[in-house]
């Protein structure tokens, strides 16, 4: 999966500010008039930390507000330079980390005090567009408001903050350089994939982030992939032993005495999480310790991060189904014709390549070698899903009648309790997330769902959704999966001009320009990222992302485009 690095070139700022048009800024002040100073647009979010600088004599409270939350944007030293903005009993009890507010609102502190004022209040408004808590999970907020109060004194004739919230505030254009992104790595119940878990760390520089990703790895996943959704192979309540050890790459975790005596082929996939979630360290090798006594390196655990996608496309052109070359569609071996004889309008091609779930003129199929039983006969459905565990997802727009059935035809209803008319669903490949594109009274909404499963791997119900900020004024006419941590989506408005938009589940949105009359998108040949992106436009014509936001025309022609697992 690509990560990719908030800045100018990247599109990333753009589209998060997007989402809420800032309008100025709230004060509450205690007398006089009122004055605005602007934090500078400084050289954060081009990659590089942010200097900040501390008071200096003579500062007044207004200037010291602003500084101070201004010096929020340099996690330096533990924060050394805004920490010089408060009083000296406040700086010991002040936490940086509670909580970073996204916010592009300029600070307007109140007009300047008398000079022989003792003491002084100050509120300031913010609109906010995205919270990142204390585990580093980030969420975007549709223009939340939030209030920040500041009481000040003076210390030796000086003016200093003795009372002021916890956390800092970051603009949009901070995410990715003083705030950065690491995916932490989970395990499916089957421990057959590793799911990343995507958080956001300020940059402490040297080792600093080091422990705080591995100690939000062994505090689990985020709410919405909580277990059953993914699990972790550390026992419950491991804890650090102490701060990591790094060494020219190489890196040493002592853990509590519990990962000792665990089993072998735990130790392994224990070792697995810790080696993936701190590849973004530029780590060479990890080891583990217990109480400061090795744990042998262990093979056995051969999660894969994100299942393997062989073809760009497939699809259809109206008479043959199967992979999508440059002179044509070439047929599917094995189901390719039943496919086809099934009259297709949507298609999920299994992982193995030996199954499908087809939307027919008879309903939804599940086709593999040797039969094709219609599986959901119901009318209205939409394109229908595929999971690892064999089982087909169909629905109709109403999200109450969503199911999972195998090709036994037993049916698990999996109803989604929310408002609104389904437009599309897609499972992840690894099996562990449900993405529904939804209408509602108040717009669009896209969501993401853990699945649950009970001990056979059949579903029973999801987890806490994780909202996904689209556009909610623009109708979803597809959705789907790029790879393990990002999903793609068009998005019509009526002048059939419609935009591609990634998401990073937990992170940034990246516009990738607009196509005309679009019908549908898939993604394929995992790793390639967003470039394996397909869309099919009402004219049969298959487009490929070109230059920039630019798309392209393959040359071929189809009459669907199929989705890969």
């Amino acid at each position: 999966m690509r990560r990719r690095i908030a800045g100018p070139a990247t599109g990333l700022v753009a589209a998060l500010v997007a989402l809420v048009a800032l309008a100025g800024c709230v004060t509450i002040p205690t007398g006089g008039g009122v004055s605005t100073q602007r934090i500078e647009q400084d050289q954060g979010g081009d990659g590089t930390i942010r200097a900040v600088s501390g008071p200096d004599k003579g500062m007044t409270p207004s200037e010291i507000v602003a500084g101070f939350v201004r010096a929020g944007g340099g996690p330096q030293g533990g924060y050394q330079v805004a920490k010089e903005y408060l009083t000296s009993s406040l700086q010991s009890t002040w936490k940086p980390g509670a909580w970073t507010l996204i916010s592009d609102t300029p600070v307007a502190p109140e007009a300047d005090l008398s000079p022989t004022a003792a003491a002084a209040d100050f509120s300031v408004g913010l609109e906010v567009v995205g919270l990142i808590d204390a585990t580093g999970v980030y969420t975007a907020q549709s223009a939340a408001q939030r209030e920040l109060s500041f009481h000040l004194v003076k210390q030796k004739g000086q003016w200093r903050i003795d009372r002021a919230p916890d956390g800092t505030v970051l603009r949009t254009r901070d995410l990715g350089s003083i705030a950065r992104p690491y995916d932490l790595y989970f395990f499916d119940p089957g421990y057959d994939y590793l799911v990343p878990d995507l958080r956001w760390f300020a940059d402490l520089g040297g080792d600093g982030n080091l422990q705080r990703i591995v100690g939000a790895l062994l505090a689990g996943p985020a709410k919405w992939l909580a277990s059953p959704v993914v699990v972790s192979a550390f026992p419950s309540g491991t804890q650090l032993g102490g701060p990591p050890i790094a060494d020219s790459g190489e890196i040493t975790v002592d853990l509590s005495s519990g990962v000792a005596d665990a089993g072998a082929l735990q130790q392994a996939r224990m070792l697995q999480q810790l080696t993936w979630s701190l590849r973004a360290l530029d780590v060479h090798a990890v080891s583990m310790t217990a109480n400061g006594l090795a744990v042998p390196a262990t093979e056995g655990s051969s999660a894969n991060g994100s299942p393997s996608v062989t073809y760009e496309a497939i699809g259809s052109d109206g008479k043959v189904f199967g992979a999508v070359g440059a002179t044509g569609v070439n047929a599917l071996p094995s189901i390719g014709a039943d496919v086809q004889s099934l009259a297709p309008t949507a298609v999920t091609l299994g992982h193995d390549r030996t199954t499908a779930a087809v939307l027919g003129t008879g309903g939804v199929s599940l086709v593999t070698p040797d039969a094709h039983p219609v599986v959901d006969a119901r009318s209205g459905l939409l394109a229908p899903a595929l999971d690892p565990e064999g089982y087909v997802w169909s629905a109709q727009a109403d999200p109450g009648s969503l199911i999972a059935v195998r090709g036994d035809g037993r049916q698990h209803a999996v109803p989604l309790t929310v408002d609104g008319r389904l437009v599309s669903i897609a499972v992840s490949r690894d099996g562990t997330r449900l993405l529904a594109g939804l209408a509602t009274d108040t717009g669009s909404r896209l969501i993401v769902l853990g699945i649950q499963r009970d001990k056979d791997g059949a579903p029973t119900g999801f987890g806490t959704p994780l909202e996904v900020a689209v556009d909610s004024s623009r109708p979803i006419i597809d959705a789907a999966w790029v790879d393990a941590g990002s999903v793609a989506v068009i998005s019509g408005e009526p002048s059939g001009l419609d935009e591609i938009t990634e998401y990073e589940l937990g992170g940034l949105a990246t516009p990738h320009g607009v196509v005309r009359a679009a019908r549908s998108l898939a993604a394929g040949a995992t790793g390639s990222g967003f470039d394996a992106v397909r869309v099919l436009l009402a004219s049969g014509q298959l487009d490929q992302p070109s230059l920039g936001d630019d798309w392209q025309a393959t040359g071929a022609k189809l009459t669907l485009l199929g989705t890969q697992q």
